[in-house]
Parts: C-alpha cells; sequence; structure tokens
C-alpha cells in the first residue's frame, strides 16, 4: 500500500503547486490605497475609491470593498481619507539656475550714446575673459570697441 502512494506523492505535489499558476490566481497586492479619490484618465471611469499596487505597478482600481477584498496578511493598506491620488506623477525633479557671473554696464542715462556704451564694455572686457577664455585663446583676439 505504501508504494502506490510513493509513486503518486510527486504528482500530488506538483498538482498543488501548479494549481494556483493555472487558475491564474495572483499574489495579494503589496499595498492599497482605499476611501479616496483615485484618478485613472479613463474616460469612461476618470475616478475610483481604490487601487492595488504590486511592486512598482498599479494592478488594479475599483471600490474599497473590492480592493480590500484582494489584500493579504501582508499587504500595507492606507486609507487617503478622501484625498484625491493622482497615480504616475513624480514630482522629483530639480530646476537647474545656470548663470554667469553678471557684468552690470553702468550708464548714467537709460539712453546712453554708443560712445558711453563703448567704454563701458571695454572697462568691462577683462572681467568676460573670465566668462569667455576663448576670447584669448592663440590666434584669437579679444574685440576692441
Amino acid at each position: 500500500m505504501a508504494r502506490p502512494l510513493a509513486r503518486l506523492l510527486p504528482a500530488i505535489t506538483t498538482a498543488v503547486l501548479l494549481v494556483p499558476l493555472v487558475s491564474g490566481q495572483q499574489p495579494p497586492p503589496d499595498v492599497v490605497l482605499v476611501n479616496g479619490r483615485v484618478f485613472t484618465a479613463d474616460a469612461r471611469r476618470p475616478y475610483v475609491e481604490a487601487l492595488a499596487i504590486r511592486g512598482d505597478r498599479v494592478v488594479t482600481v475599483g471600490t474599497s470593498a473590492q480592493i480590500t477584498a484582494l489584500t493579504g496578511p501582508t499587504t500595507r493598506r492606507i486609507d487617503v481619507g478622501g484625498r484625491v491620488v493622482i497615480p504616475g506623477i513624480n514630482d522629483a525633479h530639480y530646476h537647474l539656475f545656470v548663470e554667469p557671473p553678471v557684468v552690470s554696464l553702468p550708464f548714467e542715462s537709460m539712453d546712453p550714446t554708443w560712445e558711453d556704451v563703448k567704454t563701458a564694455l571695454a572697462a568691462a572686457i577683462p572681467r568676460w575673459r573670465l566668462i569667455m577664455p576663448s576670447c584669448s585663446a592663440p590666434g584669437r583676439r579679444t574685440p576692441e570697441f
């Protein structure tokens, strides 16, 4: 009697392990957001109450009851308290401000003459060389005003 059971044990073990795969049963989500107003960008259903996340993907959306039914013992449940949730927006960015040192040209009036401009530029040229080193490269001259 022990012999037939020994022959069936590998088959039973394989069947038990394959049943979840064949039935399409998915593991529970890692995180669920419930009791919210979740934006879906779907014209037929622009907002839902809840969503489920597994790994780095939103796996399903629906009512809070539907999503809660999918949870497992390790699922993190976040009650968003009616607030709006917009998945997919990552606001991690940086505003790069690249500004060279400013050269201020002092003029006595808001309508300087060409001579005033040439004089102010000539006085500022040594500071420009720090900004534009190509002006002092061999074979190149700094413009004369």
